[in-house]
């Protein structure tokens, strides 16, 4: 739906005709820039009670014209999709969001209204209890964590086994994100790292030392509390990056698209949370790449060292391997290729690089990330490699699941032995 309204440009005192593009939460986050004066102001709609529409302005005043003056310049503004940027009255090109994104997705706008729609109902639903439930994971607090499975998974039958409850717990987060996934690269991932984990792997009798290594050491366990911190963060987050799953949903290339313009800033929150996420799946490489070298080589450190690393430069343990940079960690990913394409394309290292310079910043009027002397990125962009940072960080907890997941049979092999002696 789009609601008319009217404000005066706290710049220029200029009046401005809002079209405002309604839909999702009743308070949306949005800003508009004056053409007159450039100013840009933010502020919310308060959509609580249509027709009527309310503004939250931080400067500036909304209006309740009877007439719109002739002239009134006019500026349309989505906050939850991407708009082109020249569009302003309903017969301009993009002038209506819905039927430009209709003209751009073609018949992906389906996995866009169902992806978005099943998504958000699922956290509006089920967001709280499986938050909880999290909890209560990562506490180990299993007598808590049973009783809370039904609330959540009512026909799912109740784990009986510490294993039990990890696969259950991450089945539940592939169940709560698979909506807004928009390509088959997270399955592909989980599918190669199961033959890293395969206990019936040539070096098994290794692979099993390695995994009783590493279960009884506190460095995995705050691996994954990191890890699920991100998630967690990820999932708070949704409603800001999820401009970013109507991006990734577009056919390339998407500068055939024009300026594609969203009417919201969120930056500040984004660029921690893509920087956190983006320095714990680095951080988790070591453990990555030791699981991988067991499996395949016989030992932890037993590395295949890439050419751009330098004599001096390569690890000969993994302890040595944690001194390494994160861009010299993911030279070593090419040992598993499902993983090196994944891990580019969803990890950025320039653009973290770039958001974690002291100087950037979203221009709201070109709604661009600006750091002086590089190039600027769209905010658009930025939105859609936040929106992917959910596959990388699915597939490392993945693989800390399985080492979880083994490490839990074979204490349960151990007692079941001592119970028979």
């Amino acid at each position: 739906m789009i609601a008319r309204t009217h404000v005066r440009c706290p710049g220029c005192s200029k009046v401005i005709a809002l079209r405002l593009s309604i839909g999702g939460p009743d308070t949306q986050p949005f800003y508009y820039v004056c053409v007159a004066c450039g100013v840009a102001t933010r502020g919310a709609i308060d959509a609580s009670a249509p027709p009527k529409v309310a503004l939250n302005l931080e400067d500036g005043e909304q209006l309740y014209l009877d007439k719109e003056p002739p002239g009134t310049q006019v500026v349309t503004v989505d906050s939850s999709i991407p708009l082109l940027g020249s569009a302003k009255e309903m017969w301009d090109v993009g002038g209506s969001p819905f039927i430009y994104l209709h003209m751009i997705l073609g018949n992906r706008l389906d996995l866009y209204v169902k992806g978005s729609g099943k998504f958000r109902g699922l956290i509006e639903a089920d967001g709280k209890r499986i938050d909880r439930l999290i909890t209560y994971y990562l506490d180990r607090n299993w007598s808590a964590f049973d009783a809370a499975v039904p609330e959540v998974w009512p026909d799912q039958n109740l784990p009986t086994l510490v294993w039990h409850r990890h696969d259950t717990m991450h089945r539940l987060l592939d169940l709560l994100t698979a909506p807004v996934w928009t390509a088959d690269i997270y399955p592909r991932m989980k599918e190669a790292w199961n033959k890293v984990q395969n206990p019936a792997c040539a070096h098994s009798a290794a692979l099993l030392v390695a995994t009783r290594t590493a279960v009884a050491t506190s460095e995995l366990i705050d691996l994954q509390n990191e890890l699920f911190d991100c998630f967690r963060l990820w999932i708070r987050s949704h409603d800001a990056w999820m401009p970013g799953f109507t991006m990734n949903l577009m056919p390339e290339p998407r500068a055939q698209y024009g300026d594609l313009r969203v009417y919201r800033d969120d930056f500040p929150a984004l660029r921690d949370l893509y920087i956190r996420v983006f320095e714990a799946c680095h951080s988790a490489l070591p453990f990555l790449m030791g699981r991988l070298n067991v499996s395949t080589r016989g030992s932890v450190d037993a590395f295949v060292h890439p050419p751009e690393l330098s004599a001096k430069r390569q690890p000969k343990t993994v302890a040595a391997f944690h001194k390494l940079t994160s861009w010299e960690r993911a030279l070593y990913l090419r040992g598993l290729p499902v993983w090196e394409t994944a891990w580019t394309e969803t990890l950025d290292r320039g653009l973290r690089n770039k958001i974690g310079h002291a100087k950037v910043r979203h221009h709201l009027q070109s709604g661009e990330l600006r750091v002086q002397g590089e190039d600027s990125v769209p905010y658009s962009a930025f939105l859609a490699k936040t929106h992917l940072l959910i596959i990388p960080l699915l597939a490392v907890m993945n693989a800390v699941k399985l080492t979880l997941i083994h490490g839990a049979m074979l204490d349960d092999q151990d007692a079941a032995r001592n119970k028979q002696l």
